[in-house]
């Protein structure tokens, strides 16, 4: 009987210490296991969980899905391992639906994100009464019609995107569109986890040029008691490492 073919899609979370115990035992049953995410002393702590691994740190999306599809040619079972939530925030969903439509079926194992760990970070157990917005500048950077909401919460992931090559005229239109919707002194947290900078919507411009690809952005929601969940933890903050 022919036997199905699986794409497994897993996270060791935000390092490799959080791995679940279930994500080990699938890598343990797949053929080959991807990843493009380790780097060589990494990939050297899960080869004992991994048939074959092959690490690709820095290989482009296109050569790995390349790289996974035809290794399906004689093998049954292949893992793709990334970091944080396979789904949020990166590209895995792209390998998902190609996998469908080649009638490959896949299942997603959950990981630890950089949303389950800003979360803690900033000690968010509640959030303004309109909610929490989160806004991934890869999709949305260029799209004129979003517009900010001062009545929520809100979190800016992939603010690196800002400083690709190119984009200072994009970078300067969003530093414009924050600075007409809250007031100068109001509070922002640029966030690097584990550590953060607490700053204000005025100095926002001029610490943007050093954000990069883990670097996350915390606007809280005009409100009159904004600041209560930032006094929390700006005091033990201080001492980290700057953006």
């Amino acid at each position: 009987m022919k036997q199905n073919k699986m794409l497994l899609l897993c996270s060791y979370g935000l390092r490799p210490e959080q791995i679940s115990i279930e994500t080990i035992a699938q890598l343990r049953s797949c053929d080959m296991v991807f990843s493009n995410s380790l780097n060589q002393a990494d990939a050297e702590r899960f080869k004992p969980y991994c048939r074959k691994l092959c690490a690709m740190e820095g290989c482009s999306w296109e050569a790995l899905m390349g790289r996974v599809f035809k290794a399906f040619s004689n093998k049954n079972k292949i893992a793709f391992l990334t970091y944080g939530n396979p789904f949020f925030l990166t590209p895995a969903a792209i390998l998902a639906k190609k996998a469908a439509r080649r009638g490959i079926d896949f299942k997603v194992m959950e990981g630890v994100s950089s949303f389950d760990a800003i979360i803690n970070h900033l000690r968010l157990g509640e959030y303004a009464p309109d909610g929490l917005r989160l806004v991934n500048l890869g999709d949305s950077f260029v799209d004129k019609t979003r517009k900010c909401t001062p009545s929520m919460d809100t979190l800016f992931f992939s603010l690196w995107r800002l400083n690709v090559k190119g984009n200072s005229g994009i970078k300067k239109n969003f530093v414009k569109e924050l600075s007409s919707a809250y007031g100068p002194v109001h509070p922002v947290v640029i966030i690097d986890h584990p550590h953060s900078v607490k700053t204000t919507i005025a100095l926002l411009g001029h610490m943007m040029d050093k954000v990069c690809l883990t670097t996350t952005i915390y606007v809280p929601a005009v409100m009159q008691n904004r600041y209560r969940r930032l006094k929390s933890f700006s005091a033990r903050k201080k001492s980290g490492r700057t953006i």
